[in-house]
C-alpha cells in the first residue's frame, strides 16, 4: 500500500471521528483560492481580495500554505461581508483550529452554536455559528465569515459558496 493511500485513509478516519465527511475536491484543495470566490452572491458583490501573509497574520499563526481575504459589498456598505479562507496541507489542521476556537469561545463564555454543515458535494462538516459570523472547515480549507446582515442572509451567503 502506497504512503499516499495510507495518508488519505488516515485523513478520512480522523475527519469521520471529528464528525466531518469532506468534499473529495477539497482533501486537500490544490487550486488558487480566488478561483473559489463567486463574483456575486445575492445582493453581495465581490469588491476586492487581499493575500493574508506576514509575520503577524492569521496565515502565519495558523501555519496555512495559502490564504485570502475577500470583501463583499452590499449597497453603500463596502465590507458588508468579509470572508477569510485558509488552505492547509492536511484535513486535520482546519479541524484542529476550529476545535481550538470552540474552546476559546467556551472559555470566554461567548454565545455560539456548533452545527453540522452539508457541503456542496454531499459531505458534512462542522460549523461554528455566532451572531454576525461563522466558521467552518471543508477538507484542507478553514473558512471564517463576518457578515453584517440577518441570519437568513448569512445562511444564504454560505449556501452560495462552493465549499
Amino acid at each position: 500500500m502506497s504512503n499516499k493511500l495510507i495518508m488519505a485513509f488516515v485523513a478520512l478516519v480522523i475527519s469521520i471521528a471529528a464528525g466531518c465527511t469532506n468534499s473529495p475536491s477539497f482533501t486537500p484543495y490544490v487550486g488558487r483560492l480566488d478561483e473559489l470566490l463567486p463574483k456575486t452572491i445575492g445582493e453581495f458583490t465581490l469588491r476586492r481580495t487581499d493575500r493574508m501573509t506576514g509575520p503577524r497574520s492569521d496565515h502565519e499563526e495558523f501555519g496555512a500554505i495559502d490564504s485570502i481575504k475577500a470583501f463583499y459589498s452590499r449597497g453603500n456598505d463596502p465590507s458588508a461581508a468579509v470572508l477569510k479562507i485558509f488552505n492547509f496541507t492536511s484535513v486535520e489542521k482546519p479541524v484542529e483550529i476550529l476545535q481550538k476556537q470552540i474552546g476559546i469561545f467556551n472559555d470566554q463564555k461567548m454565545r455560539f452554536e456548533v452545527q453540522d454543515k452539508k457541503t456542496p458535494n454531499g459531505g458534512t462538516t462542522r460549523r461554528l455559528v455566532m451572531r454576525g459570523g461563522s466558521m467552518w472547515t471543508n477538507g484542507s480549507l478553514y473558512c471564517v465569515l463576518s457578515l453584517d446582515a440577518k441570519d437568513a442572509d448569512q445562511v444564504a451567503f454560505e449556501a452560495a459558496l462552493p465549499f
